[in-house]
């Protein structure tokens, strides 16, 4: 036995990332429950010192192991409560599945129908769906059967469905078993089924559910979606382009806004839960309300089951039972807590009709004829204080999966005792713990509760900010400040900026803002600024709320936005993105250099800049400065140094782009001697890799495209000359190259007061622009040694004052300016006068 060769291939080629990304040590109940690993193998991966050695014990152990436990292993970090492990484990499965096809096709592949054999675990296609154990649920037999009915109709051709009615009537448990029971019945077992958590969310919070969503399906982006529009065109084209895919079933679970159904309709084949139903639905969905309350058998049922009953008759003649029942209105979540109480004698039952009945004052949930939140409290008061205490914090927490990591340090408990605590909580129903996956649930209107104050003494909001200190300064205790070191469970770097805010903590998010390393680790955590963009936004929406300075934390926003596609998603080094995109005098740079040498002194990594520099010796020098030394950077000499000239009107050398392969730099020596010359030097080894001679010329501009294959350099005849001449060269083939226009006529050289290349290289095909007459725009592009215009020139009646490449994108950004003359000045100068416009 033994893994197949093609699934060896893959835990090769992804062995770095499994040692650094994959966090065993919370994975280690679940592959024991799924039989990957046994005992006394847990037994003795738990014994590793740290993580990766963890992981790569059990690399070796999972190479004996059938190729069915590798895709369990897979299926277990889909579930991971942490978006990036869950998107590593859907990496793996479509490696797998592509080099099983490549081996079958070139005929090496022994066993072809391993995709099959994946297929029959539930757990691969029912993804999310959430358990509902028969020891805690019943089936509600006519609701199920509606929906299955509906289910199987949409799994013979499309459709959509919505299940709709108040909180707490159970539709997400009825939709979860009846997508088991149509499953086990042979229905959506093409390509499964993806079940998504909404709830009340905003925009912002769809478009990164939306995004993730999109990843696990395989759509593949060619620029990063900044909208939820274009989250909407790219899956509608992906499903356009794959029919198959078609066959998929989405679940959008606790859907609140009505707008946010607009960017659900790309799924052909969908299910929605809603506490609300809009007209505009019915005209899109077949809808079903889910009943508002259990039939009197359903919550005997209930009842029965929590009281481990073989028979529920002495529930049914109890005439207690029937008024707590009717009292409740049978709403399924105040039954099942009352069923969590286990009560036995009579005036327990009647303890629990009174508080049920009992008028209360304040701010009630809307639509319940009684009293909810006495059965909530109710069901809470039965708990010893201390665990009562332990219950009412978990009211911080957003209406998500709560990782078991965070529950740990809000309570400041080791996992054995937060695990048991748990345990208690859900065999009260007071939330649902998934153990085997480390996270537990919580229902939204107990959620409502939670956040309440219930100390007349202490106002709601007051209450709130107390709650959310109290996490963030656990979440202190933990890391001691190192906030960067929190390891990744899912909730914590996807939430700390926004409890913060909440608290208030002014302080700390003062400091979170400027610890760099922090963000680093966010970024290592979803790779992508996005998320860490919208905790600045959320940041300085705070501060001007609160009337308070916010330009410093607006220019480092600006910043990413800016530069966000010169971030190496390979290396992921954060202090290195802000050294190369932020000028040496920003408060940016200065902090990025403050940390760098911090962690030089750690010996946590090594960084370079480029600096111009000044000196007696030799004039208009830059040095490209290589790690950072253990003192302050005006002072201190470097550790590595490579000097270089700079040339005519530039203040440093140019740089290709690291995204794609190594750090070229490109710079002109000994500018308008007979030893002049363009020369690319290879950062890493310092060999030069390409030396263009130009004896006694001016070398005005030089440009390097992103990937470093080619170059540009423009002349002129007079330091002061407006016109400049510029020609392109291959660097590997050494070759000059032309420009052919539209007409077919050919130019070795063209005249032209600016020439840029775009950031981005879209199918080995490299595009830049060029700006002739000052009012005459070209885009040309070049695939091997052919320089050809695309489209039309663009002849503008004004001045041209710049043009770029919007980054990210082919699109272009034209800055022009229009002159009035005024004809009484001296020199007939003109002002200037509301000039710019950008198209």
């Amino acid at each position: 036995m033994g893994l197949s060769q093609y699934i060896e291939a893959v835990v090769e080629r992804n062995f770095r990332k499994m040692i650094t990304d994959v966090p065993l040590h919370q994975l280690l109940i679940d592959l024991r429950a799924s039989q990957v690993l046994s005992d006394e193998e847990v037994d003795k991966l738990k014994l590793c010192p740290t993580n990766k050695e963890m992981v790569y014990d059990f690399i070796k152990l999972l190479k004996f192991r059938a190729d069915t436990d590798f895709f369990k292993f897979c299926d277990i970090l889909q579930d991971h409560g942490a978006l990036t492990v869950q998107e590593f484990g859907q990496i793996l499965i479509n490696e797998a599945e592509l080099r099983r096809i490549a081996d079958h096709e070139q005929g090496n592949q022994k066993h072809p129908v391993t995709a099959d054999e994946r297929r029959a675990n539930p757990a691969y296609l029912l993804r999310d769906v959430p358990p509902t154990p028969e020891s805690h649920y019943i089936v509600r037999e006519a609701f199920v059967n509606e929906i299955c009915n509906s289910l199987k109709d949409i799994s013979q051709s499309q459709g959509h469905l919505l299940i709709h009615g108040m909180a707490g009537s159970g539709k997400t448990i009825a939709v979860c078993q009846s997508i088991r029971i149509v499953f086990e019945q042979g229905c959506f077992r093409s390509h499964g089924v993806y079940w998504v958590k909404l709830g009340d969310i905003g925009n912002d919070k769809l478009f990164t559910v939306l995004k993730s969503l999109c990843i696990k399906i395989g759509i593949i982006w060619k620029e990063p979606p900044q909208n939820l529009e274009e989250i909407d065109a790219y899956a509608k084209q992906f499903f356009e382009d794959n029919q198959d895919k078609n066959d998929i079933l989405f679940i959008f679970d606790d859907v609140w806004k009505k707008n946010h159904y607009n960017y659900l309709r790309f799924a052909k084949k969908s299910v929605v839960t809603s506490r609300f139903l809009h007209n505009e639905n019915k005209l899109f969905y077949q809808c079903i309300p889910a009943s508002d309350r259990f039939t009197y058998d359903e919550a005997i049922q209930v009842l029965a089951k929590n009281q481990n009953l073989e028979d529920p008759q002495v529930l049914y003649d109890n005439p207690s039972v029937a008024r707590t029942i009717n009292s409740c209105g049978g709403l399924p979540l105040a039954i099942a807590l009352i069923g969590g109480l286990h009560l036995k004698s009579d005036q327990q039952w009647k303890n629990v009709i009174d508080a049920i009945e009992k008028e209360e004052i304040g701010d009630l949930p809307a639509n319940y004829e009684f009293n909810l939140y006495g059965t909530l409290s109710l069901s809470i008061k039965d708990l010893d204080p201390g665990k009562q205490q332990y219950f009412l914090l978990l009211g911080v927490f957003k209406r998500v999966k709560i990782p078991i990591g965070s529950i740990m340090s809000l309570w400041k408990q080791n996992e054995c005792t937060t695990i048991s605590l748990l345990q208690e909580f859900h065999h009260k129903s007071l939330l649902n713990f998934i153990e085997t996956n480390g996270y537990c649930i919580l229902h939204d209107l107990m959620v409502d509760y939670l956040q309440k104050s219930h100390d007349s003494q202490q106002s709601n909001e007051d209450y709130w900010i107390k709650i959310n200190s109290t996490l963030v300064q656990h979440y202190f205790f933990h890391c001691q400040g190192q906030w960067g070191t929190y390891p990744n469970d899912g909730y914590f770097y996807q939430n700390l900026v926004y409890h913060a805010i909440e608290a208030k903590a002014d302080v700390l998010l003062a400091t979170l803002m400027a610890d760099f390393n922090w963000m680093a680790a966010k970024l290592r955590v979803f790779k992508t600024l996005f998320n860490l963009q919208l905790d600045l936004l959320d940041f300085i929406h705070y501060l001007k709320k609160q009337k308070k300075n916010f330009q410093l934390y607006q220019e480092l926003l600006d910043s990413l936005r800016q530069y966000e596609s010169y971030v190496d998603i390979e290396t992921m080094d954060f202090i290195q993105f802000l050294l190369n995109s932020n000028q040496r005098n920003s408060w940016v740079a200065s902090r990025a250099i403050e940390i760098a040498n911090e962690n030089i002194e750690l010996d946590m990594g090594c960084y370079w800049l480029i600096t111009a520099t000044n000196n007696e010796h030799q004039q208009n020098a830059v040095d490209i400065n290589a790690r950072y030394s253990k003192k302050n950077i005006e002072n201190t000499p470097w550790m590595a140094s490579k000097t270089l000239c700079k040339t005519l009107n530039e203040v440093a050398p140019k740089c290709s782009n690291t995204k794609y392969g190594k750090l070229n730099i490109i710079y002109n020596d000994f500018n308008e001697t007979q030893d002049c010359c363009l020369m690319i030097k290879d950062y890493e080894t310092s060999k030069t890799i390409f030396n263009l001679p130009l004896p006694n010329i001016r070398v005005a501009r030089i440009q390097i495209s992103p990937d470093g294959s080619i170059i540009a350099y423009a002349t002129k005849e007079k330091e002061d000359a407006f016109i400049m001449f510029w020609k392109v060269y291959h660097v590997e083939a050494k070759q000059q190259l032309q420009f052919i226009y539209q007409d077919g006529s050919k130019m070795s050289t063209i005249e032209a007061s600016l020439l840029e290349f775009n950031s981005e290289i879209d199918y080995n095909i490299c595009t830049f622009v060029t700006v002739s007459n000052l009012k005459d725009v070209t885009v040309w592009k070049i695939k091997g040694n052919i320089i050809c215009q695309f489209g039309q020139t663009i002849n503008s009646q004004e001045r041209i004052n710049s043009c770029t490449f919007v980054r990210g994108s082919n699109n272009l950004l034209i800055w022009y300016r229009e002159m009035f003359g005024n004809t009484s000045l001296e020199n007939e100068s003109r002002l200037w006068l509301n000039e710019n416009r950008i198209d």
